[in-house]
């Protein structure tokens, strides 16, 4: 336990604040004050939460604080801050890195090895009965080419602290979703739902462990050959140059479920599978996200490699 005046407060670097408290750079070590009010609206405020009941949210940092001496590769918190004898806050490690937010256009390879160190992260915390339930790129630190989860010090709607299978698929569902959007996946596939019966992509299935995304982050290491078809050319059905290490993905302007659908069962019916359907507008950042070796486009029968 820290136990600091307001006066010595006022003396340390704040190096940021949110909505629930502010946080102060000491040495290594990020003080975070928890704010005594928050806004729940334009001109409304109330107790904030983690201030309102102090014995159970300390019983709760406390163990936290337990548990942080067994995990090797996240951070929770180290102590607990008391202004005037009054619980204020916690003490965390202080990083100066990169949050994975802004490594979003990094080569694929070196995506791939941040994933695999942050859901190495993930599952520990989950071996631990730590469910994160505010996972989120801005709050996944690159620091000094390993991974560091911050901000999960609230165990109220940061993170649950208990044995539940519902909350542990909760907490993987979510923790999915920033590994989507670490691939960008989300800015292209718009339809999948619809299309999932009639392509060979497939979302990860959810369960109470991180299998589905393993594979997903495994597939991203395969080096496919990547076939685009252009649905506003004048393509054909007698594509040669696809094999089975081949995935032929479809692209279209103007989106039609009904007609892709049946474009989609043309193809089939030549036995050509086609791995995923998406709109042209985002192809070079599918490429960026998914492709390792060339890539072929048919543009009015004319095929032109990249890469």
């Amino acid at each position: 336990m820290i136990n600091i005046s307001e006066n010595e407060l006022n003396k340390l670097e704040r190096v940021g604040s949110g909505g629930f408290g502010s946080v102060y750079k000491v040495g290594d070590k990020a003080y975070k004050i928890y704010t005594e009010y928050i806004k729940t609206g334009y001109d409304t405020t109330r107790l904030n939460p983690m201030l309102k009941n102090s014995s159970l949210v300390l019983n709760k940092m406390d163990r936290l604080i337990k548990i942080n001496h067994r995990i090797e590769h996240t951070d929770l918190i180290e102590d607990t801050i008391f202004i005037n004898n009054k619980f204020r806050g916690v003490v965390m490690p202080f990083y100066n890195g990169i949050r994975l937010f802004d490594i979003i256009n990094e080569p694929l390879i070196d995506k791939i090895k941040y994933a695999r160190k942050y859901l190495e992260c993930a599952r520990e915390l989950t071996l631990n009965h730590i469910y994160p339930t505010d996972y989120k790129l801005n709050n996944v630190l690159l620091v000094d080419d390993e991974i560091k989860i911050i901000d999960l010090d609230d165990p109220f709607t940061k993170v649950r602290i208990i044995s539940d299978p519902l909350l542990n698929k909760k907490s993987i569902i979510i923790f999915d979703e920033t590994i989507k959007a670490f691939f960008k996946e989300n800015d292209y596939h718009y339809f999948l739902v619809k299309l999932k019966d009639y392509i060979t992509y497939k979302t990860p299935n959810y369960n109470d462990n991180y299998e589905g995304i393993i594979d997903y982050i495994n597939d991203k290491t395969i080096e496919h050959n990547y076939v685009f078809i252009d649905l506003n050319s004048n393509y054909d059905l007698s594509f040669d140059f696809v094999d089975d290490n081949s995935r032929v993905v479809l692209l279209y302007d103007e989106y039609n479920n009904d007609k892709i659908i049946n474009i989609v069962k043309s193809f089939n019916e030549k036995n050509i599978q086609i791995y995923d359907v998406i709109s042209s507008w985002v192809l070079d950042r599918y490429i960026i996200n998914n492709a390792y070796n060339e890539c072929v486009i048919n543009k009015e029968k004319e095929f032109v490699k990249i890469r």
